[in-house]
């Protein structure tokens, strides 16, 4: 039984995301029309443990032990972390003879930071472990998007070993977070009583917990072709995914390029106003100062997509060889390459592993399985295990699960 001519291929993170590739050109199919669901969560890190990230996303509190055990991990240049999740719904439609209608409907949401190991300290631990320094920040960043995404388009068969496909998206965009530090340094005295900064920052973030925090398009596209080199058939895919724009439309903007200086006030001011209402008469100078440098306002933000290359071998059985490319915008992901091995067997059961170097860490390591029917497929993925291992110095963790029912019209 021949196995179906494009393999549904989640894998991210960044994911980080990640052993991060991304679903590229997956519409092709034995016939003409199918529907697909798939879910598929990845995160990982060569510099933020799990056990670190895990207390800090999930936990109640910090303690002082984790944020040092984590602080002493991280490197003296620039500390990377990213995540991706989706849950998708895809349908394709054979309904003419030169192409077939594509439809799809995802939840969708990305993470990624790059961080100056001392701004992590300053952050985590404030400023009086620093007095009597200057500390200077490397340029850091952290993005972070939730969004839906609903999505139509058109597969056009060129001959019989070469398509093309173009998708449309509109975009809800439910929230959104994003920041970033240019330029940096901070100076404490010994005794605490003079602070100067030094910044030049700006992002934003949406206000609220609403459904929908305004909304954008994207557009998708790309090529897949079987061609034969030597004596084997091989399926080359080429796709770029969500070249798009999001306008939120309820956020909070911020940007601050100057310098501070801040001189602590003595105990005796505190005591000639006894009696006196304190609270509206000693201000918290750090909020007065955010609400001068930020407004509420619309804001518009890229959408996250990527460009991948891949090409498979295509065989009934025997050996099966795969390998590409990933890259990413809008996000702090390094370029992705994977090579791929394994064996494809008669009864459509294929089992494959990948190594894979970039996204948001350096090697990674995978394996999947996949079973071929007539009509059903069946998909399952997991990535980064070498860094389950070592989960107190890195993270990663990617997992995927796909189902495909395919038909003809």
């Amino acid at each position: 039984m021949r196995i179906v001519a494009s393999i549904i291929i989640i894998v991210l993170f960044v994911s980080t995301s990640f052993a991060q590739r991304m679903d590229a050109n997956g519409w092709s199919s034995e016939q003409n029309s199918f529907v697909q669901a798939y879910g598929f969560f990845s995160a990982s890190s060569s510099d933020f443990s799990s056990k670190f990230l895990r207390q800090a996303f999930l936990g109640d509190e910090l303690s002082s032990t984790q944020i040092a055990d984590q602080y002493a991990l991280l490197n003296s240049k620039i500390n990377s972390f990213g995540a991706d999740y989706e849950s998708a719904l895809r349908l394709k439609l054979g309904l003419l003879n030169s192409g077939s209608f594509l439809f799809k409907i995802s939840d969708f949401a990305h993470a990624d930071a790059s961080l100056d190991k001392e701004l992590f300290g300053l952050a985590f631990k404030g400023n009086a472990p620093y007095a009597g320094d200057s500390l200077f920040f490397k340029p850091s960043q952290f993005n972070y998007y939730k969004y839906q995404q609903l999505g139509i388009g058109y597969e056009f068969e060129l001959n019989e070993d070469t398509r093309l496909f173009a998708m449309i998206s509109a975009i809800n965009a439910q929230s959104a977070t994003s920041a970033a530090v240019y330029r940096g340094a901070i100076y404490t005295s010994s005794f605490g009583d003079t602070l100067y900064t030094d910044a030049h920052a700006s992002g934003f973030f949406t206000n609220g917990n609403r459904r929908s925090n305004g909304g954008g398009a994207a557009l998708s596209f790309g090529i897949s072709a079987n061609l034969e080199i030597g004596n084997s058939d091989w399926l080359v895919n080429m796709a770029f995914e969500n070249i798009g724009l999001i306008q939120y439309s309820n956020t909070t903007q911020f940007s601050v390029d100057t310098a501070v200086t801040y001189v602590g006030f003595e105990v005796n001011d505190f005591s000639q106003n006894i009696g006196a209402d304190i609270g509206t008469q000693v201000k918290d100078s750090l909020l007065l100062g955010f609400d001068e440098v930020s407004s509420k306002t619309w804001n518009n933000a890229g959408i996250p997509g990527y460009a991948q290359f891949s090409m498979q071998r295509q065989v009934e059985s025997g050996l099966a060889v795969a390998f590409g490319g990933t890259y990413r915008w809008q996000s702090s992901f390094k370029t992705y390459t994977w090579l791929s091995g394994g064996y494809q067997f008669e009864n459509g059961l294929s089992l494959m592993c990948e190594a894979g170097y970039g996204g948001y860490t350096s090697f990674q390591f995978g394996a999947s399985a996949m079973l071929a029917l007539d009509q059903l497929q069946i998909q399952a993925r997991v990535a980064n295990i070498e860094r389950l291992a070592t989960s107190n110095k890195n993270l990663g963790l990617t997992a995927f699960l796909g189902i495909q029912f395919q038909f003809e019209l």
